[in-house]
Parts: C-alpha cells; sequence; structure tokens
C-alpha cells in the first residue's frame, strides 16, 4: 500500500515516517517565515496534527512533500493574521538559514544578509527551494503560481540577492 493511502487510512508508522522526512525541512521554513524558533515548533506540532485529523485528503495526493508544504504555507498565513509578524532578525537567518559549512563565515553573512534585503516574494520562493528542498515545480504547487511564475520570481530573486552583495562589496 502506498504511503499516501497508509497515511488517508491513518497509519501511526506512515506519519511517523512522513514527519522523519519532512519536519527539519518545514521546521527551518516555519522558521524563516516566523522567526522564532518556538513559534516554529509550535506551528510544526499544530500542522501535523492539522495534517492526521484531515488524513483523507491525502487520497488524492499526487506530491506529497508539496502537498504538506502547502498546508504548511496556509497554516502559517493564517498564524500570521492572529499574530503580528515577528521579523527574523539578522542573527537568526545567519544561525539557521546558512548553514552550509563550505562557506566562509563572511560568506554565510553576506547571503543572509541578501536573503533578508529582497522582495517577500521573491525570498519565500528561493527558502522553500533551498531551505524546504523542493522543486521549482513544488514551489509551484505550494504557493499555488504558476511554474513559469515561481521560476521567474526565482531567477529575480536571486538576481536582487546578487546585487545586494556586489553593491556591499564595493562598499
Amino acid at each position: 500500500m502506498s504511503v499516501r493511502l497508509r497515511l488517508a487510512n491513518g497509519d501511526q508508522s506512515a506519519f511517523a515516517e512522513l514527519y522523519d522526512q519532512l519536519a527539519n525541512r518545514l521546521y527551518h521554513y516555519l522558521l524563516m517565515q516566523t522567526g522564532s524558533p518556538e513559534n516554529s515548533a509550535d506551528l510544526l506540532q499544530d500542522i501535523f496534527l492539522r495534517l492526521f485529523r484531515k488524513r483523507d485528503h491525502f487520497r488524492s495526493v499526487d506530491n506529497l512533500p508539496a502537498y504538506v508544504f502547502q498546508v504548511t504555507r496556509h497554516e502559517w498565513i493564517r498564524w500570521s493574521k492572529k499574530n503580528r509578524r515577528i521579523n527574523a532578525e539578522y542573527s537568526l537567518l545567519f544561525e539557521h538559514a546558512v548553514e552550509d559549512e563550505s562557506h566562509s563565515i563572511e560568506s554565510r553573512e553576506e547571503i543572509a544578509m541578501a536573503l533578508n534585503e529582497i522582495e517577500d516574494h521573491f525570498r519565500e520562493v528561493i527558502e522553500l527551494k533551498f531551505f524546504g528542498m523542493l522543486t521549482l515545480a513544488e514551489v509551484a504547487i505550494v504557493i499555488d503560481k504558476p511554474p513559469g511564475t515561481v521560476a521567474t520570481w526565482y531567477r529575480r530573486g536571486i538576481a536582487q540577492m546578487r546585487e545586494h552583495i556586489d553593491r556591499d562589496e564595493r562598499e
């Protein structure tokens, strides 16, 4: 039986597998949105509870990671309407967003600062792509935009980040 059908049937081991597969990626996405480890952890718990309660929806899901990120994004939007958005502070972005040890501290700092300075919709696409480890096609499903739009936003976001980094290097 497929994982999505096991999920739809309420198989707890399937939910454990889903959690193991996606929780870290979802947490980092939520952390970028909320700027708070505590709020991100609480939201993550709420999301998995919601997925369990609405488990019959899994029967019609084609792309499981994209569906879970879509639910996550909707929960984040719902949460942010109830709560004042807490902007992720620079230090939090630096600490959690760019954890690739192959880059120097200076380059990680530049990347985090540039990510924090680009337009929100570009930033969300980049966060879902890199920190959520989704394909651009999956990102399109999550944010309910055409794949071409998502690809354009991704390219423009990367270009804006490069502009910020280049400007900072010249100064």
